[in-house]
């Protein structure tokens, strides 16, 4: 199985922590802190919830309810990936994440076996967030494609269908 090699993106936890450093011009850590599960909520236009907690050890005491937007996966819109190897999971999430522009992190998804798909094959793998990812909720489906051929062009994109008046023939 093929996995495509591209930069490491931030974890969801490094990137909740810069968005509260930010915000606050604080300078926590990943170690500081724990988080709780996110939830759903529908606060001053933020549609989640996480309780920040010091963690045992840190320079810091107590916890604190941070709010933020968590990205709807279905708000992606159509997702294909077309290969000329098979992909494993992180494989596949690495490569949607290249196309799109986005960070799809294994740990944040429910665990997929990918299906043995011949050459030409294609397959709908199904994207579920977990209950624990704090940057994704919900699911979508994304179409997964091995070796398929190259696209003929289509006649009626290519043929003027108004022929010049008889006499040319």
């Amino acid at each position: 199985m093929g996995t495509i090699v591209a930069s490491t993106p931030l974890t969801s936890k490094q990137e909740v922590i810069d968005l509260i450093n930010q915000v606050n011009t604080s300078n926590l850590t990943v170690n500081d802190v724990s988080f709780s599960l996110p939830a759903i909520v529908a606060y001053q236009s933020r549609n989640t919830k996480l309780t920040v907690s010091a963690v045992p050890g840190s320079a810091y005491a107590g916890s604190v309810d941070v709010y933020y937007n968590r990205l709807l996966l279905t708000d992606l819109g159509y997702i294909g990936i077309q290969t000329v190897a098979p992909l494993d999971f992180p494989g596949f999430l690495q490569a949607i994440s290249a196309q799109e522009n986005i960070d799809l992190l294994p740990e944040e998804f429910s665990p997929v076996t990918m299906p043995a798909i011949d050459d030409g094959g294609l397959a709908t793998i199904q994207l579920v967030a977990l209950s624990t990812a704090l940057k994704w909720y919900g699911q979508t489906s994304a179409d997964y494609a091995l070796n398929l051929p190259p696209e003929l062009p289509a006649l009626h994109q290519m043929i003027n269908v108004t022929l010049p008046a008889p006499g040319y023939l």
